[in-house]
């Protein structure tokens, strides 16, 4: 999952993707990978993909804080203003 972070840093968000997916394939316990994941799909605008992976990180640790804001990017980014709103707070 560190290609696929730095993938996303270098803006190669399709690679990062693919990266990240192979990484939550390979170690499905792995929060970072489906972070790293999460963060590509924001990133390169897969929003329901990155909502899905963000919702997953925030069940397993719910005092994960970036990871309840970067839900609630992803939640207003594609019109659900209120469930964004309840993940900001």
């Amino acid at each position: 999952y560190a290609l696929a972070r730095a993938l996303t840093h270098l803006k190669k968000y399709d690679e990062a993707m693919e990266n990240a997916s192979i990484a939550v394939e390979l170690g499905p316990e792995e929060l970072a990978a489906h972070r790293a994941l999460a963060e590509a799909c924001l990133a390169g605008g897969e929003l329901p993909t990155a909502i899905d992976e963000y919702r997953y990180i925030v069940k397993t640790d719910s005092d994960d804080d970036e990871s309840h804001h970067k839900l609630g990017e992803a939640l207003f980014k594609s019109g659900d203003l209120d469930s964004s709103l309840t993940e900001f707070k």
